[in-house]
């Protein structure tokens, strides 16, 4: 990151620290600067009504493992930079709306890239900090066409955090969450109209939706529990 003046560099370690002290210190290292839970730290999130069961399943080194609330918080966080955790809450403030906060886009993108920490090495085809796979993106461009907008590169995913959420965000807003609109023949340039809970479960293609879908509640309660967006 490059600052132009001394100015702009006091102004970001001030939102650093402002922000970073939203997480309560238990949850972190001893210099306040990563996610570090501990037992202590556990038992600050079963207070605020995470569980203990394992209910929630997860891959680890290539194995699946299963983790109670408490358990895939930690695994998710720990040795997270609080910077990074509060990187690019200003893009999910922007592009969020009524139906779609930004909490639920922080969660998400918690999920798929712990935050865009996970994106190189991340296995699947979808690029950006919240995912977008190639055919989501060429259904989306193919809707804006029908809307007379211009379309997104796939270069937009890969090169600009910033763009990544605002795709995603548009995707899930305009053509998951919004109700049908027709224009003539066949041409929905609208939505399905599907709940929260649908989109999310629809989100993560596979198997894995309905898990997925839970996983992202978990953080997302965690996200707004602390403030944290």
């Amino acid at each position: 990151m490059i600052f132009n003046s001394m100015q702009d560099l006091r102004k970001f370690i001030s939102f650093v620290l402002k922000e970073s002290s939203a997480i309560p210190h238990v949850l972190n290292d001893k210099s306040d600067t990563e996610f570090a839970i501990g037992p202590k730290g556990e038992e600050y999130l079963e207070s605020l009504g995470f569980g203990t069961r394992p209910i929630h399943r997860v891959r680890v080194n290539g194995k699946t493992e299963m983790k109670s609330d408490v358990g895939l918080l930690t695994f998710k966080l720990n040795t997270l930079d609080l910077s990074a955790f509060n990187a690019y809450d200003q893009y999910f403030k922007k592009y969020a709306s009524a139906e779609l906060p930004a909490s639920l886009l922080k969660a998400m993108a918690l999920e798929e890239t712990t935050l865009g920490k996970d994106t190189s090495s991340n296995a699947s085809t979808a690029e950006g900090v919240l995912q977008v796979v190639g055919g989501t993106l060429d259904y989306l461009n193919t809707k804006r066409k029908w809307l007379g907008k211009p379309p997104y590169a796939a270069s937009n995913l890969m090169n600009s955090p910033e763009m990544s959420i605002k795709i995603a965000a548009e995707y899930i807003k305009n053509h998951m969450l919004a109700p049908r609109k027709m224009l003539s023949g066949d041409r929905n340039v609208g939505g399905f109209d599907y709940t929260t809970d649908e989109m999310l479960a629809r989100y993560k293609t596979g198997d894995d939706g309905p898990r997925y879908a839970e996983r992202v509640k978990v953080y997302k309660k965690f996200i707004e529990d602390l403030g944290a967006v």
